[in-house]
């Protein structure tokens, strides 16, 4: 019998030792996933110097590795958007090779749920973290006017003609040297990108300032400036907060606008980018006039319907980036069903709750300010919110049924 007992602890210690190296492998997986995604953000590092196509070849191995296996559901909704995504290179008149490369961000489609939500929770925190000393320097530049050791690179986008000032963990524009107190924009080039990364993870957490992890994340998005970022906080506290809290919220920005009004940073950088004039917002700087009124033009015509490549597209709204620039490329089908494929895969794992609403302000707000649905990256982070955010509602009934068993 102590022998039998001896055998039967060895091989529970042998199976528990092989699920720990398992788990641990997994998250190893998705730590390095995460880490190509960071890259593939385009931070300063890897401007004009290494080719994202690296990170992206890594990605879609890793994503084939973990693959889904036993969910028909989930090939259905990769055939369709497969089918969808072939229409882009076919309409740039691409040879195969350039259909390949089109097509293979869809590799995010293949892997599975768990394995995508574990890369989300993963670059949350690579994300968090990185923002940690890139905050610090700013300060320590723009705040205590320290002369910290720097260097001057070249931007990462061509139409810019200015280089940037390049810290430890940071960048700055050349243009906004001597500017009392920039705008944070961290690794990249412009607070755009920290403002609508930083709002979409906090939106998918709720905003949560409990959890340590999105307090850099929070700072990050407020010092970014970013109208994107300010207007998807003032979306989530008045849609999606209890009214005990949304009549904080309105309290705190009626508080700042007396105190702050007439102050020449919130007014260049907040107030006045909120002023509604001329049918939007003046920090909507998606597009620009001469786009917009050769784009009420096109929507009249033929072409509005399939669109008119990418190549042609290049033409018209130079320097912008908008979900017309899809329609303008592929025509409002393309767009249309694309658009409906993402709320369907949304839906068949949120159903009517909190959450798929939510996910929707996240879909539509990447797609009017980042509408670039062939990046790896962007692709990234309009799929990945569906599996957290599912996970999540999962958590919360463990969690109340928890709370109901302890009070029986």
């Amino acid at each position: 019998m102590r022998i039998l007992g001896k055998m039967s602890n060895t091989k529970n210690t042998s199976f528990l030792k092989g699920q720990i190296s398992k788990i641990s492998f997994n998250d190893i997986e998705a730590y390095l996933f995460a880490f190509c995604l960071f890259l593939l953000s385009s931070p300063f590092y890897v401007w004009n110097s290494i080719s994202p196509l690296i990170f992206v070849f890594i990605c879609s191995l890793l994503a084939i590795k973990n693959i889904e296996c036993a969910n028909p559901k989930h090939y259905a909704f990769f055939l369709a958007f497969f089918f969808v995504y072939l229409y882009m290179p076919f309409r740039d008149g691409l040879n195969i090779f350039g259909i390949i490369a089109s097509v293979f961000v869809l590799t995010l489609l293949i892997m599975s749920s768990n394995f995508l939500n574990n890369v989300f929770k993963k670059y949350i925190f690579i994300y968090s973290i990185f923002l940690i000393p890139s905050i610090f320097v700013f300060l320590l530049v723009n705040f205590f006017g320290i002369d910290l050791p720097h260097l001057f690179i070249a931007p990462l986008n061509q139409l810019k003609l200015h280089n940037y000032v390049q810290y430890p963990f940071l960048v700055q524009d050349v243009i906004l040297t001597g500017v009392p107190f920039p705008r944070f924009i961290g690794y990249y080039d412009e607070p755009g990108v920290i403002g609508t990364v930083s709002g979409i993870l906090l939106m998918c957490s709720g905003f949560n300032l409990k959890k340590k992890i999105n307090i850099p994340i929070f700072i990050a998005g407020l010092l970014s400036f970013s109208f994107y970022f300010y207007g998807i906080l003032l979306i989530y506290g008045f849609i999606f907060l209890r009214l005990k809290y949304k009549l904080i919220m309105a309290i705190v920005i009626m508080g700042i606008v007396i105190l702050f009004s007439g102050n020449e940073l919130f007014d260049r950088y907040i107030f006045d980018r909120f002023e509604y004039r001329d049918g939007k917002f003046a920090g909507d700087n998606r597009t620009v006039s001469d786009f917009d009124e050769w784009y009420k033009e096109f929507s009249k015509s033929n072409d509005y319907y399939y669109g008119l490549g990418a190549k042609a597209g290049q033409d018209y709204n130079v320097g912008g980036s908008s979900y017309k620039d899809i329609i303008v490329y592929y025509g409002i089908i393309f767009f249309d069903l694309l658009t409906a494929l993402f709320v369907l895969r949304a839906f068949s794992q949120l159903r009517f709750r909190k959450e798929f609403f939510l996910y929707l302000v996240i879909l539509f707000s990447i797609l009017y300010q980042r509408p670039v649905i062939t990046n790896y990256f962007y692709l990234f982070l309009i799929l990945a919110p569906v599996p957290f955010l599912s996970k999540s509602i999962i958590d919360d009934r463990v969690y109340t049924k928890k709370v109901y068993l302890k009070q029986e």
